[in-house]
């Protein structure tokens, strides 16, 4: 939904893709562990490793091109401390793709 969201031209659809995408997100927050900061909780999974640079875009190209907005509920706090987390790690830091280069 996060792509339907950038795809679609109509506001109203825009919106409607971003409410579902949202909804993911909560549904994805929910399973993480409350342990510590990753998805499993103290130890980092193949799950972090592999949702890392996709909300890498979503931050980024969504801001960028939607004006994506994170909500700031308890979900969305609980997949801001894992996205600091994992963002920190020095493996991760060299992944990241710069901003520019993702929004060209």
């Amino acid at each position: 939904n996060f792509y339907t969201m950038l795809m679609e031209q109509a506001p109203a659809a825009q919106e409607k893709a971003k409410q579902v995408f949202f909804g993911e997100c909560r549904t994805f927050a929910r399973a993480m562990a409350t342990d510590g900061p990753y998805f499993l909780g103290k130890d980092i999974s193949m799950v972090d490793v592999a949702l890392f640079p996709f909300w890498q875009r979503f931050l980024w190209v969504g801001g960028y091109y939607r004006d994506l907005q994170m909500p700031e509920d308890q979900e969305f706090r609980r997949l801001d401390v894992w996205w600091k987390a994992v963002s920190e790690r020095p493996a991760f830091k060299r992944t990241l793709v710069c901003q520019e280069r993702l929004i060209s």
